[in-house]
């Protein structure tokens, strides 16, 4: 489903393209080179590959990259089986990266808070793979015309990656940091941390970016900086900042 201009929504629980836990699954075209943001939970794996095909792409032809902006099950979990799918190369952040490839306890204790408040079946396994290249903050990946800049904030979970396209219209996929209207992704499992949040946020600063694509909910086309500047300005008070409350899991 094209959503914007090179962008695609090729997976996502909440308008039923894909598995109800998968976060948003976004599809970019950068010409000659295309690439995935996230991968799901794993479970909704093949109408996500349909859903590519449908939006005119060869699912293991086009795709080359896939970048995971952090390990959660709904943006991870189906690492192995997209990157089966379509062949192409496992991106993902520094501490991050290790808990896609081989778990931990950190990774399970949070599976295990968020199958006892529904977010997945009870019986659901993550399925590790390795992962072909691990990237940091300010590193930057090529994908066709478009310069996408990995933005780390830890705070929702360990070190959780934004990707920004640098081109114009300058674009972030902020994942589960920041959210439409400046809220954010705080929650009660391992490597969730206000500090972190605190220290880092200001990362998102200064961006200039036009067009918002969050990991869940909606998005915006326009004025896109706004929000992430709400974000910010949210974390400067003595209260918690604004987060989506138990009606909207994250996983």
């Amino acid at each position: 489903m094209k959503i914007a201009e090179s962008v695609y929504l090729v997976g996502d629980g909440e308008f039923g393209l894909s598995d109800k836990a998968d976060c948003h699954v976004y599809l970019i075209d950068g010409g000659k080179k295309k690439c995935l943001i996230d991968a799901g939970v794993g479970l909704g794996t093949k109408e996500i590959i349909s859903n590519i095909r449908s939006d005119g792409f060869d699912p293991s032809d086009d795709i080359d990259y896939v970048l995971v902006s952090h390990a959660h099950s709904d943006h991870g979990g189906g690492s192995k089986s997209v990157k089966e799918a379509t062949g192409a190369e496992l991106i993902a952040p520094v501490g991050e990266a290790e808990f896609i490839e081989r778990g931990g306890e950190d990774l399970e204790f949070g599976l295990r808070v968020t199958k006892r408040s529904g977010v997945y079946p009870q019986d659901y396994r993550y399925q590790h793979t390795k992962v072909d290249k691990v990237v940091k903050h300010d590193d930057c990946i090529k994908v066709g015309k478009f310069t996408i800049r990995v933005i780390q904030i830890p705070g929702h979970s360990h070190n959780t990656a934004a990707f920004l396209i640098e081109e114009a219209p300058r674009s972030l996929f902020s994942s589960d940091i920041v959210f439409i209207n400046g809220t954010v992704g705080l929650g009660n499992w391992p490597g969730c941390s206000l500090d972190n949040y605190r220290n880092n946020i200001e990362r998102v600063s200064g961006l200039k970016v036009e067009r918002l694509f969050p990991g869940h909910f909606s998005w915006t086309l326009k004025r896109g900086q706004s929000h992430l500047d709400a974000a910010v300005e949210n974390f400067k008070g003595a209260w918690l900042p604004p987060a989506w409350t138990h009606n909207h899991p994250f996983r």
